[in-house]
């Protein structure tokens, strides 16, 4: 009996896209799978959707819940996956379709623990753009892993361009309520993985609605994204001390690219007012810091300076403010 692998999809207000995204999943060159819909209290006819497909396809396994986003579905996914390993997929994407099958081979061959592949962004005038991709193989410890994770080389912190073991996910949950749960969760797993492959190949399909970058606003769930990547820094700093420079890199990014959403905030916010204490104590260090592209260490000085908010007005020029960390 071949390898069962649990795919499990969060579903709210996808109703266009959901058939598509459930379509690549069912038509898999690897079969052996147990399909999660996880409707997540949708207010539109997605959960409806899931029924149907789950009446045509025996794989098919649905939960009807109360609103609990993004996070609070994929635990509640992983909470009755019976798979030996575990995938996710967001229903307004979808998937190529040996994504799995080549998943799953690459860490039969390698012995890995999690299984990584490239992505395309897909923009709604059908434009493709491959990210995050190898020429060949990559096979790597778990202290490579971590390192090239900080520095966003050749993968990040998305759940649903990966696979994994099913037992490195045993105490692990994503948080609630915020957006990036991705990232304390990502960052643990690999630092857990004894070995991590990632294929070479871009197999997902990252789809961008109109607006779905819109992370422009600093509000308090985005708030939340200064304690996940603060915390993700410290705790890998712990694992490995030797990594504390790309650490640095990693949480100095994501303070900088806060502080220019904060500085375009109208509002004043207790996190944000910490995000420029935090500046101001660690100006010296994000110039040093090797890792930083320009552009983030000139809005470091103005910010530092008091003129942010000019920085924000030529934003255009410095391209701060993109979507590496959320999606």
């Amino acid at each position: 009996m071949s390898k069962l692998i649990s795919v499990i999809v969060p579903v709210y207000k996808v109703e266009p896209l959901l058939a598509k995204c459930i379509d690549s999943i069912c038509a898999q060159t690897y079969q052996n799978l147990e399909i999660i819909l996880v409707d997540d209290g949708s207010p539109d006819n997605c959960g409806a959707i899931c029924d149907e497909y789950a009446e045509k396809d025996n794989r098919i396994r649905v939960i009807h819940q109360q609103n609990a986003g993004l996070a609070g579905a994929r635990n509640s996914g992983l909470e009755i996956a019976n798979g030996d390993y575990i995938g996710y997929v967001d229903s307004d994407d979808h998937i190529a379709p040996d994504m799995y099958e080549i998943l799953l081979k690459n860490i039969e061959e390698t012995g890995a623990d999690i299984a990584i592949c490239g992505r395309y962004m897909e923009f709604e005038s059908g434009k493709l753009v491959p990210m995050f991709h190898y020429p060949d193989r990559q096979v790597m410890d778990s202290h490579e892993a971590v390192k090239r994770f900080l520095l966003s080389d050749g993968f990040d912190a998305a759940a649903w361009d990966k696979l994994y073991r099913k037992e490195i996910w045993e105490d692990m949950r994503y948080p609630l309520h915020y957006v990036s749960e991705d990232v304390p969760v990502t960052s643990r797993l690999l630092a857990k993985a004894k070995k991590v492959v990632h294929c070479g190949s871009p197999l997902y399909y990252y789809f961008q609605r109109a607006g779905s970058l819109s992370h422009a606003a600093f509000n308090e769930k985005s708030a939340g994204l200064y304690y996940f990547f603060k915390d993700a820094a410290e705790k890998m700093t712990e694992i490995y001390p030797d990594l504390k420079e790309e650490a640095a890199y990693f949480y100095y990014k994501a303070l900088l690219v806060l502080l220019f959403r904060y500085a375009g905030s109208k509002e004043i916010h207790p996190v944000g007012e910490e995000c420029i204490s935090q500046l101001k104590t660690n100006v010296s260090y994000i110039c040093k810091n090797k890792y930083l592209k320009k552009k983030y260490k000139i809005f470091a000085i103005a910010t530092w300076l008091g003129i942010g908010k000019l920085a924000v007005k030529i934003s255009d020029r410095f391209k701060i403010n993109d979507n590496s960390l959320t999606k």
